[in-house]
Order: structure tokens, then sequence, then C-alpha cells
């Protein structure tokens, strides 16, 4: 790497990237470098992947990067660390992840040796569903670098999967160059030293660092490449039961599966592997031939009448598969007879218990019974039992029966005329006033499933609308800051509706911003103290700084406006020059030191108290030109280096020789124009 780009490394901390700083830097690998940032909007910490320069420079690499970035984006899973943007600047390219806290399995393996059995299967379970759940993508995506490197573990046990940055979309165009050997050699299957790479590659490197979490050690290790390839090619690993004796008999087996030299032998899938361990060495059978033996019990159950045990059967089918039509159709079908056979047997009771009290003489009662009898006997008019016990009753009770029949005729004409003007309340969008119609009509006529179902569609309605307007104000009250209220709302639109997924992430936002602004709240107070202790002491200048820093955060802080217009009026002319010295005596040192940003600043920080001074102004103009020549040097220099490594050694000196113009000291530029004009004269130009 050039000392120009060790610099451009150098120069990362501190720079942004949206509303992400870079404050250190964390780890430098292969492929780039790991600093750790700060997202200063939401208050939380960030991971950023740079590339090394030299790949950013190789030609294609911007291709292959839009390319991984976009199937990066389709990962979503809790075992994999989150890709939150992409960062493709001229400069440099990279993205920003989810920051984690933790060590690399790499790290445990070297500090404590070998997992307990139980720990180890923990953890691998976790990554081998991170990697299932990413070959099941409908565009497969294989990591193709798994390694303990890539693995981080939390300090709560999560394990998180990194590095899928060389994945690719099994059957897209290669992007690679041919013949390119990808992942780490100890960890790679015998034919991804040949190029070939799949599904059964990543399992592959599943069985070698399981093989090492439960022993230790690797199952091939050797000086080169080379000889490892002969090693995972030829050469059988020890069983894994040699080396620790409390490895399982059924783990040992799985391990070696996964490192059979022929992908053929291995397991099918990693979803396979997993299914294998979680049941110690018995696969289970298919999901599908688990639910048909429970459907088939569930009807069962309903033939027997027996509708608990066969409700109990569907939800325990839904909990194994919640999207099976024939569970969620049959289980409602139950719920309906359930309902049914409720209702016949109030018709029974009811039947029953009028005959008795038409029996002991109490005609009140008996009028009554019947009359509930009738509202919810017509809802079962083509039961021949209904039938039998309506012809029964008009025969023992015919005037009681008759005044009961006039006045259910009666009241279902008033329940239907109710809910014909409930059902135009519902139409005018009256939802309330539309519900306590229908909520009449049922006291009415109860069982009626038509009010039902619009009772039901009218309080869904209300509670649609009283979510929009929660809503609607938790929206209008993040926009105009008022973070507090728009947490409150967005937590009551969340009450009654939790898988609002726009109130949930913005609830998040409101949150964030409510924290910051609660911080930046304490820090306010705590430095306006600070600037009242200074002013209070004499030390104006320090007491300015400050102030201005508490209006920098907040610019409606009327008594820091106040202490500053105070602090400057006491401010007399000796304390003036005394400023007007110290800033441009700082500026010099700046521009001495070629700090172009911070000479200004200071020049005019000293305009700012004398707009004639000589020196300030002079010394601003030549900063301010030395910078914007910075610019023109910053390009050229790219331009130039550019035609160098294309061999353009005529154009790179042009762009060389301008450097030199606007800075004759430059010895990058002087450098390389040497070099120029030296390949020139063997005539290596293309």
């Amino acid at each position: 790497m050039t000392v120009e780009n060790i610099e451009k490394v150098d120069k990362m901390i501190n720079r942004t990237f949206g509303s992400c700083v870079v404050k250190e830097k964390i780890a430098v690998g292969g492929f780039g470098t790991v600093y750790k940032a700060i997202d200063t909007k939401l208050d939380v910490p960030r991971a950023l992947k740079i590339f090394h320069p030299h790949l950013s420079e190789e030609k294609g690499f911007r291709q292959r990067f839009e390319i991984e970035m976009r199937l990066l984006a389709q990962l979503d899973h809790i075992n994999i660390v989150r890709i939150i943007s992409a960062i493709d600047e001229p400069d440099i390219t990279g993205f920003i992840m989810e920051y984690v806290e933790g060590k690399t399995l790499a790290d445990i393996l070297e500090d404590d040796g070998a997992f307990p059995i139980q720990t180890a299967l923990d953890v691998f379970i976790q990554v081998g569903k991170s990697i299932a759940y990413a070959h099941n993508l409908k565009h497969q995506i294989i990591h193709r670098d798994l390694s303990p490197d890539n693995i981080m573990i939390r300090p709560d046990d999560v394990v998180k999967i990194m590095d899928f940055g060389i994945a690719k979309t099994i059957g897209s165009e290669r992007v690679t160059q041919t013949g390119i050997v990808l992942g780490k050699p100890t960890y790679m299957a015998p034919e991804q030293f040949e190029g070939t790479v799949s599904a059964y590659t990543d399992q592959y490197a599943l069985g070698v660092i399981l093989y090492e979490m439960v022993t230790g050690r690797v199952p091939f290790d050797a000086e080169s490449p080379i000889a490892l390839y002969k090693l995972h090619l030829n050469e059988d690993p020890i069983p894994p039961v040699e080396l620790n004796e409390k490895v399982p008999t059924f783990l040992n087996n799985v391990i070696l599966k996964t490192l059979a030299k022929d992908e053929k032998d291995r397991f099918k899938n990693v979803d396979e592997l997993i299914d294998v361990l979680l049941n110690q060495g018995s696969p289970t059978t298919r999901l599908e031939n688990k639910i048909t033996p429970l459907i088939i019990d569930a009807h069962l159950a309903v033939d027997r009448e027996n509708f608990g045990e066969a409700l109990e059967i569907y939800d325990k089918i839904l909990a194994m598969e919640p999207s099976n039509k024939e569970a969620l159709t049959k289980k409602q079908e139950t719920l309906q007879l359930v309902k049914t056979h409720q209702e016949q047997d109030l018709i029974e009771e009811w039947f029953h218990q009028a005959q008795a009290f038409h029996e002991a003489a109490m005609h009140e009662e008996a009028f009554n019974y019947v009359k509930d009898f009738l509202k919810l006997a017509c809802h079962y008019q083509n039961s021949k039992t209904v039938t039998r016990y309506i012809s029964s009753l008009q025969k023992r009770m015919p005037e009681t029966f008759s005044s009961a029949q006039n006045a259910v005729k009666e009241e279902l004409e008033n329940s239907q005329k109710i809910t014909r003007v409930g059902k135009k309340l519902f139409q005018q969008n009256k939802f309330a006033q539309a519900l306590e119609k229908f909520e009449e009509a049922l006291l009415i006529n109860p069982y009626s499933e038509l009010i039902q179902k619009l009772q039901s569609l009218c309080h869904k309605k209300i509670k649609m609308a009283k979510i929009a307007e929660m809503y609607r104000d938790a929206i209008m009250a993040l926009k105009n800051e008022k973070y507090a209220e728009a947490v409150h709302w967005f937590e009551e639109v969340l009450k009654l509706h939790s898988g609002h997924k726009d109130a949930r992430k913005y609830l998040e936002m409101a949150q964030a911003e409510l924290s910051r602004l609660q911080k930046n709240r304490s820090e306010v107070d705590d430095k306006y103290k600070q600037a009242v202790e200074e002013y209070n002491n004499w030390n104006f200048t320090r007491a300015i700084q400050i102030v201005e820093e508490v209006l920098h955060i907040d610019g409606e802080h009327k008594d820091a406006e106040k202490l500053l217009r105070e602090t400057k009026d006491r401010i007399d002319e000796g304390n003036k020059m005394e400023e007007i010295a110290f800033f441009y005596n700082q500026g010099m040192t700046f521009f001495k030191g070629q700090q172009w940003d911070k000479a200004i600043k200071c020049y005019e920080r000293v305009l700012r108290y004398m707009e004639t001074h000589i020196g300030a102004e002079k010394y601003k103009q030549l900063a301010e030109k030395k910078l914007k020549d910075q610019v023109q040097i910053d390009q050229a220099l790219q331009e130039g280096l550019e035609n160098f490594r294309n061999s353009k050694y005529t154009q790179a000196i042009k762009s060389f020789d301008f450097i030199l113009t606007l800075d004759k000291n430059h010895k990058g530029a002087r450098q390389y124009k040497t070099l120029c004009d030296e390949l020139r004269g063997l005539g290596a130009e293309s």
C-alpha cells in the first residue's frame, strides 16, 4: 500500500458517512478495515467495513460490490450481522453494519480450547440455522468464507455471522476471475480449491468448525495451501471421538459425514444436518408426514363429537405450520359445530323448561321460555327435532305458544328495522352510531349471525379509525419534534395493533430523538452553568466559547443569548487585542503546518474583532488559495496515478507537472514524475 493510501486510512477517524461518524479502528483483515462509528441521529454504535484501496481500484470491483450489496440486503436473520447501508464514494467503498459486542469464535477457541459438547451444539445450531436460511432464499446465497473468524458470540450467547461480503447468487453471471479461490484453506472443501463453490462447500466448512469446537483442533493442518489441499482431498480426518472421548457417537458420525470428500456423501442440505443434530442422530420425518396423522386424529375426534380434543390437535398443527389451510378451515368448522351444539342444547333446555312452567301454571315464565326458544329455533328451521318441539308446544300450550309467536315476530321485525338503520349509518361511516343500533338489535335478537357480523365489523372499523387517528397524531407530533407526545401515541397504536410496522419503526425513531434531546438538555444545562461560572470569574473569552457551544446545541436558549451579549460587552479593548493576538498567532501556526481550514477559521476570528487587520486578511486569502490548490492537487494526483497504472506516462507527467506548479515541494509528484520519465525512456509507454 502506498504512503498516500496509508494516510487516507488514517484520515478515516472523524470522517462522516450519512449520520455515522467514525471513531476508532477495530480490526484489519484481508479484504478491508473495520471501524467503530457512532450514529449521531440514533445515538447507537455502528460498524463500518472499508475495503482496502487496492481492491477498490481493481477493475470490475465496483461492479462486484454493487451486486454483493444487493445480495446482502436480502439477509434478515437474527444470527446474521445486519447490513444498514452501502458506502460508495470516489475514494472509498464499504458498508455500514450493526455493531456487535463480543468475541469471535476464533478468539474463544484460542483462549479456552474445545467447548463442552452441549455448548458447542448450542453455538453451532445458531450458525447452521443462519447458513440454512441464506441457502433457502429465492436467490440462494453461499457464504464461501466460513471460519471461526467470521463468527461473533455476544455476551448474551447470541451468535452473529459476519462477512457474507464475498457471497454471490448461485447461477448468476460470474464477476470474479475464473479460477480464483475464495475462502480460508483450512476450512475449504476439496472442490473449493478447484474453483467449485456450492451449498455443500459451506456445509464442509461447518463440519470443520464443529470438529474444531469439540476437539480444540482442526482436522487438517499444513504450512501451505497446496499441502492443505492434498490433505483435504486424500486424507481421512482423525475421528473426533479419538481426540475427545466425550464426543457422542452420533455427533462423531455427523461431523465425519459433513467432511466427506465427495459432496454427494454429505447431508443433502444444512437443514438436514441441523435436523439430525437436534434429534441426536435420527432425522425427523417430513413435516407433511407429521401433520397428516394429526389431521386424521382431529377428524376422528370431531366424529366422536369430542370438539375440545379436535381443537387442541388443530392448534398443535398450526403451531407447527401456521399457514396450513386445511387445519385453519377445519378449526373454524369445528368452532361452528361447537356453537351449533351449544345452541341446540339451549333449544332442548328451553323446550323442557317451558313445559315445566306451563304444567306448574307459571304462565309468564312459560311465555318467556317459549319466546327464547322460538328466537333461537328460527335459525334451525330444517331441524326435525326443532320441528317436533314446535309441534309439541303448539299442542300442549296453544295460547301461550301463539302469544309468544306473535311477540317474537314483532320483536324480530323491530330488530330488522333497527338493523336497517344501523346499516345506513354504517354506509355513512358513522360507525359508533351504527354500533349502538346493532347492539340494540342484538338485545332483541341475540342469535342473529348477520347482526353479530355487522357488530364485529363496526368494532373493527372503529378500531381502525382510532388507530388511524392516533397514528396521525403521532406523525404530526414527530414532525413538530414533540417526541414525548409522539412516543405516547405510537405506543397507543401498538397496543391496538401490535403488528403496525410503521408505528414500531417511528416509535424507535421518536424514542431515539427523545433520548438525544434529554441528553442534549442535560449537556446544555451543564455547559450553561459552566459559562456562568467562567463569567463570574472574569474569564470572558472562555465564557464566550462555552456559551457559543450552548447556542450551537440549542439556538433558542434565551439565557445563553443574554449571557453572550453581556459577556461581549464586558470585554474591553485590551481583552480584544489579547484575543486578536492569540488567534492571529494560532492562525500562523496552522498556516505553517499547512492546516489551511483551521488557519482560515483563526483569521476569520481576528477579522471579526478587527476588520482592518492587514496580516489576517492577507494570510486568510493565501490559506483559501492553498486550500483550493489542495483540492486541485488531490484531483491531479488521482488522475496522474490512474494514468501511471495504465502506463500512460506522458499524460501522467502532465498531471505531476501541474501539481508541481502549485506545490514545487510536493514529494510524491516529483518522485512519480521522475519514475515516469525513466519508464518512458525505456519505451514502456502503452
